[in-house]
């Protein structure tokens, strides 16, 4: 496809995007042409010691606030107006490489997702797709995937250190705390730290949890604060 064609291609589908009402579902065709564009600005950074998933979240939202704020009266192509938004990964990377720090608006965000994807999960009796839990939280199921992605080794998660400072969180030491602190856990804790990461298994919701222990969710968040409480202890030694 030529420039111009490809520019013609991005305004139709920003049109449509425009046109039907701006809902957060229909640009997912417009990021998906967009993607190239974003993944290039990506892979400048990925050497650097901040987890993909945060940089790709984060290009995401300037592309997006690229896409909301395009004004085709001024002349510039949309890709060009993205290009320009893409540039502040820049700035994101020079904040928060050394050490590398999850920004506290995506601690927000994840904990709001974590929260809404726990209730849909008992309300449906199994997890929400990406695509239900976006239509719930009005965000891009994009945007859902990113941060399910992220809820892996390498990204934050609010509930188990909430009493760490979010912006200080160190990869590397979170590394630690996943190889060595099952350890120091009773079995029932063991379990909710492992499902909470995926580790040796799958990940699980804490409506799933309670199912496997026959506990109530209640327990579950008692179990969360015990694990929280040997997290901050053993950061801090």
């Amino acid at each position: 496809m030529s420039g111009t064609g490809a520019a013609q291609r991005d305004m139709e589908l920003w049109r449509s995007w425009d046109q039907g009402g701006r809902k957060p579902g229909d640009l997912e065709p417009l990021l998906d042409k967009l993607d190239p564009l974003i993944n290039s600005h990506v892979q400048q950074y990925i050497r650097v010691n901040i987890p993909p998933e945060a940089l790709r979240s984060k290009a995401e939202d300037l592309a997006i606030h690229g896409i909301k704020t395009f004004d085709p009266g001024k002349g510039a192509q949309l890709s060009t107006h993205i290009y320009n938004n893409l540039r502040g990964l820049n700035r994101f990377v020079t904040t928060y490489q050394n050490p590398a720090r999850i920004p506290q608006h995506q601690v927000h965000h994840i904990s709001s997702m974590l929260a809404m994807r726990d209730k849909m999960t008992g309300e449906l009796g199994k997890p929400p797709t990406d695509f239900a839990l976006a239509k719930k939280l009005n965000w891009s199921p994009r945007q859902v995937t990113s941060l399910q992605k992220g809820l892996t080794h390498r990204v934050l998660d609010p509930e188990l250190f909430k009493l760490t400072d979010p912006r200080s969180y160190e990869p590397s030491r979170f590394n630690e705390v996943i190889n060595l602190l099952p350890n120091q856990l009773e079995p029932r804790q063991k379990f909710v730290f492992q499902g909470t990461y995926g580790i040796g298994g799958p990940m699980r919701s804490s409506t799933q949890m309670a199912k496997k222990l026959k506990v109530s969710p209640a327990t579950i968040s008692r179990l969360r604060k015990q694990v929280a409480n040997e997290i901050e202890r053993f950061l801090n030694t």
